[in-house]
């Protein structure tokens, strides 16, 4: 065992002795870091001049969010924001600089932001105008709405009618109506994490690439297969050694990412329901357990990046086509939408969204679109990260073989 260990660390040496792997490895923590501080960077504008700060501005709004926070998000919540919104004058376009807004409006904003993500469709685009004009009965029917939405949503992209079936029994076990919280911290990391995925699985892929086509491009692969070590204990260090970096680099990035997001906007929201982030999501969960979910995928998507980057790096004689390789399969799938009221459109999506960049996106695991097995549906953000483990154990074993096997010549 000692012989391993030994094995690791010098694979781990060889790994930060490369310029271009320390150099992206520092470049993702900065990145990361000011992703994070990027928001309350800078005032916000009117005609030349500084009116506020966006860090007080984020104080502000968050002073306001807190006066709410608690309460029901009923008919009652939406006609108070609906009468708020009644103050904005007509037919401004830049209403969210005049005094009416800031006013009587900017303190019912995260009413009106969840508001519009249940009312909205491309049949009723809900506007501020829209807001100020509401009835009490369309206030009434905001959970009819919402319902009708997220059923029409699944049409539009294919799904039959088992899996929206399946969808509105999720949703059933939703309690409602929801309790208003404020939940800025977390919607945020939300959105940090998959930034800072970005890069990590760019880093990961050029620190890892050369792991085995290092060794057949400066032709050391026939001086290690020959080696005491060489076909058993050498290739497991290697292994090893790109899951435990995987792993821990983006382990570290994310826990940064999180002490810093918490340290601006506070941990304020962790109970409140995931639908205040977005009021379509069927699932039965509160916006802290998603983020804390969504943190352990980025962490499985690191490691199934090294497990394919690996994979590759033992088929190919050269890093540069296996970096070439895994920047197609990382950032490919981050451009290319799949929908369209096909069931086979709906499939080839599902497909689309297994790959590591977008199980780090929040609305991609905790979407509507469910994988049914062995005649049962499962949730995407069970199936997503378990299809993503499952991958990479798969893959160790076919790299090892791959390079053990390798002909010496």
């Amino acid at each position: 065992m000692k012989d391993f260990w030994r094995l690791t660390y010098f694979e781990y040496k060889k790994l930060f002795r490369r310029r271009s792997a320390v150099i992206g490895i520092i470049l993702v923590y900065l990145l990361s870091i000011f992703t994070c501080v990027l928001p309350i960077i800078g005032s916000h504008y009117e005609n030349g001049a500084a009116v506020e700060s966006k860090y007080e501005s984020l104080k502000r709004d968050k002073a306001y969010a807190l006066e709410l926070t608690g309460r029901k998000f009923d008919t009652e919540l939406i006609m108070e924001m609906s009468e708020a919104y009644s103050h904005i004058p007509e037919g401004v376009s830049d209403y969210s600089s005049t005094e009416e807004y800031n006013t009587y409006a900017r303190p019912y904003s995260e009413i009106y932001r969840v508001a519009r993500s249940g009312y909205y469709s491309t049949q009723y685009p809900f506007t501020a105008e829209t807001a100020a004009n509401m009835t009490k009965d369309q206030a009434d029917d905001f959970y009819e709405v919402r319902q009708e939405n997220m059923i029409s949503e699944m049409e539009s992209t294919g799904a039959g009618e088992d899996e929206i079936s399946y969808m509105l029994e999720n949703d059933s076990q939703v309690s409602k109506p929801f309790i208003f919280s404020y939940t800025d911290g977390y919607s945020s990391l939300g959105q940090f994490i998959y930034t800072a995925a970005v890069f990590l699985v760019f880093v990961i892929a050029i620190c890892l690439a050369p792991s085995f086509s290092g060794e057949y491009a400066s032709r050391t692969d026939q001086l290690l297969l020959t080696s005491k070590y060489g076909k058993n204990k050498l290739i497991a260090a290697k292994l090893f050694m790109g899951v435990s970096f995987s792993a821990l680099f983006s382990l570290t990035v994310i826990l940064i990412q999180a002490v810093i997001t918490f340290a601006i906007y506070s941990t304020e929201g962790f109970g409140a329901p995931i639908q205040m982030i977005d009021a379509l999501c069927c699932f039965d969960l509160t916006v802290g357990q998603a983020v804390i979910l969504v943190m352990a995928f980025a962490v499985i998507a690191s490691i199934y990046t090294a497990a394919m980057t690996m994979a590759i790096s033992a088929a190919l004689r050269s890093p540069f086509p296996v970096m070439i390789a895994m920047a197609l399969i990382n950032f490919l799938p981050m451009i290319i939408n799949l929908k369209g009221n096909s069931p086979y459109l709906r499939v080839m999506q599902k497909i689309l969204v297994l790959f590591p960049i977008r199980m780090c996106n929040m609305w991609d695991p905790f979407s509507s679109f469910m994988y049914g097995v062995f005649g049962n549906f499962v949730e995407p953000y069970i199936f997503m990260p378990l299809f993503a483990l499952v991958f990479s154990v798969v893959m160790f074993p076919i790299t090892f073989r791959k390079f053990k096997t390798r002909q010496i010549r």
